[in-house]
């Protein structure tokens, strides 16, 4: 049995706020596309800015403040439990 009792915020931030960002950017291919078929450039500029900005962001922010919460639970009362079987190599 293994057991998760910290994470590291800031890497962990890191890459699921770099993971928010790309969805975002993603998404933000979809609304600046429909921005531009209605003629609003400008809307459509500011969202492929803006959209991916505060997606990064948001991610970081919620990430380190969820793992940080994580970790004074697990140092409290335990971490997450996993049983871990290595897979036969043939």
């Amino acid at each position: 049995m293994v057991e998760i009792r910290s994470f590291n915020i800031l890497f962990t931030a890191k890459v699921v706020g770099f993971m928010y960002g790309m969805m975002s950017a993603i998404f933000a291919l979809y609304y600046s596309g429909a921005q531009l078929m209605h003629g609003q450039v400008a809307q459509a500029l500011l969202g492929m800015i803006v959209m991916p900005a505060f997606g990064t962001a948001f991610g970081f922010l919620t990430t380190a403040f969820e793992v940080w919460v994580y970790n004074e639970l697990a140092a409290r009362y335990g971490g997450i439990r996993m049983d871990i079987v290595p897979e036969d190599v043939e």
